[in-house]
């Protein structure tokens, strides 16, 4: 089952906190939460969380994923929740060669290479 927190950030501007919480036999076997600009957004993800839980194909990710793979996979998740800009700059970040490293060598200094690289990209 899913809770949905308001919360209130020093500007003033309210965001949704999303948690999954799955128990059997009293014990938490599944927790997860995320946190999100809008309400509808939070809802959804709990929503598709839980659903794939519960249908087995919920991935924690792995050390080998790739992070343009990583990328991929949100995508598809939001495609029909927000616009074409935004679509279309996660297929600019797949296609990058810089995301096409494993995603535990994800760091602060790969992603300022990372930043650096899409400045040059223009």
């Amino acid at each position: 089952m899913a809770t949905i927190t308001k919360r209130k950030k020093a500007n003033g501007k309210a965001t949704y906190t999303a948690q999954v919480r799955i128990k059997k036999g009293g014990q938490v076997v599944f927790s997860k939460s995320s946190t999100f600009p809008q309400r509808k957004l939070a809802e959804k993800w709990a929503t598709r969380t839980e659903q794939s839980w519960k249908e087995g194909s919920y991935s924690q990710g792995s050390k080998d994923e790739i992070f343009s793979t990583l990328i991929k996979r949100y995508r598809h998740d939001i495609e029909n929740e927000v616009g074409k800009t935004l679509i279309q700059c996660l297929r600019t970040l797949e296609a990058m060669e810089e995301t096409k490293l494993p995603c535990d060598q994800v760091d602060r200094a790969f992603l300022i290479r990372l930043a650096r690289a899409i400045k040059r990209e223009g």
